[in-house]
């Protein structure tokens, strides 16, 4: 004997079509929703990416510009001194040289 079957088989394979067909589209949805997110977040990180870069490249130039001002900068106190020492050192009469000698370095201290 047959056990009693509470829906009619024409309705459950629709039935079951159905449902195959509502969880594919949902799939597809959510996939969609999925893809779409992803390409927002390459975009954005792509973006900062690019923000950084341009950005970098402007302060290299700023870098630039400042490290040739400091090297300029020393080189213009390295020619001073020089020209303080020369000029404390021919700052005699007879713009002899100084002469230098320990006792002297001592006798200052």
């Amino acid at each position: 004997m047959d056990k009693p079957k509470l829906v009619d088989p024409i309705t459950k394979v629709y039935l079951n079509n159905i449902l195959k067909t509502i969880h594919e589209t949902n799939v597809k949805h959510k996939n969609i929703i999925y893809n779409l997110y992803l390409i927002m977040i390459m975009i954005v990180v792509f973006g900062l990416i690019l923000y950084y870069l341009y950005n970098e490249k402007l302060n290299k130039g700023d870098k630039e510009e400042e490290k040739r001002q400091k090297k300029e900068e020393l080189l213009n106190m390295i020619y001073y001194y020089q020209q303080e020492a020369k000029k404390k050192e021919y700052d005699i009469f007879t713009k002899l040289p100084i002469w230098k000698n320990e006792y002297d370095k001592i006798e200052h201290i």
